[in-house]
């Protein structure tokens, strides 16, 4: 994690906003390993602003999934089925069968 905060700061710093979506992404699921949900939601949903603001649909559901998994660790069922249901939605609104 340290490592990718280093990262984020540069990329933040040269207003590279694919990179910091990218970033963010890595320190989410990282965080999520090991057991840092707090730092994981909060990283996941700082991507998916961005990614949201590009209109990258496969990303948007790739990080509502990891959303759904962050709140799932973090014991928040009801959040965790609420960005489940909104990345499954958008997989089949793309015909990602294999996702769903």
């Amino acid at each position: 994690l340290a490592q990718f905060n280093k990262a984020l700061t540069i990329a933040r710093a040269e207003q590279d906003e694919i990179g910091t979506a990218l970033i963010l992404g890595q320190i989410g699921v990282s965080a999520a390993k090991e057991g840092r949900y707090p730092v994981a939601i909060e990283a996941h949903r700082e991507a998916l602003e961005i990614w949201r603001k590009r209109d990258q649909p496969q990303t948007i559901a790739w990080v509502l999934s990891q959303l759904a998994q962050d709140f799932r660790g973090a014991l928040q069922y009801d959040d965790a089925l609420h960005y489940s249901r909104l990345a499954i939605e958008l997989w089949s609104e793309q015909g990602a069968k294999d996702r769903v």
